[in-house]
């Protein structure tokens, strides 16, 4: 009997400790979202006509200069800094550097 009550006891503790693990999965799960945005790719081709054409060109070609007025954007302050260095080394190449090796 004792041994019965033991296995019982036994089986009712793995029991509930099975509940909780699953009740615990049920949160996690709840607490879980997934999000899928899904985009079709637009055409290439917009149409087949000389005014399609025409307006993918100037599309196209502004698309470009606005990449270029970024590019422009991005290189200019580098080009500055550069140019500022540079400029910088050679004064003093020629100001500190002749000091150096005058003859007296």
């Amino acid at each position: 009997m004792l041994e019965v009550e033991r296995e019982l006891a036994r089986v009712r503790g793995e029991i509930e400790r099975l509940t909780g693990r699953m009740n615990y999965l049920k949160q996690s799960i709840e607490m879980s979202t997934i999000s899928v945005d899904i985009d079709e790719p637009a055409p290439f081709f917009e149409g087949w006509g000389i005014a399609d054409s025409f307006k993918q060109a100037v599309n196209g070609f502004i698309q470009t200069i606005n990449a270029l007025v970024i590019f422009t954007g991005y290189i200019l302050p580098i080009i500055t800094y550069i140019a500022i260095a540079i400029l910088i080394w050679i004064g003093l190449k020629e100001k500190v550097v002749p000091r150096f090796f005058r003859k007296q």
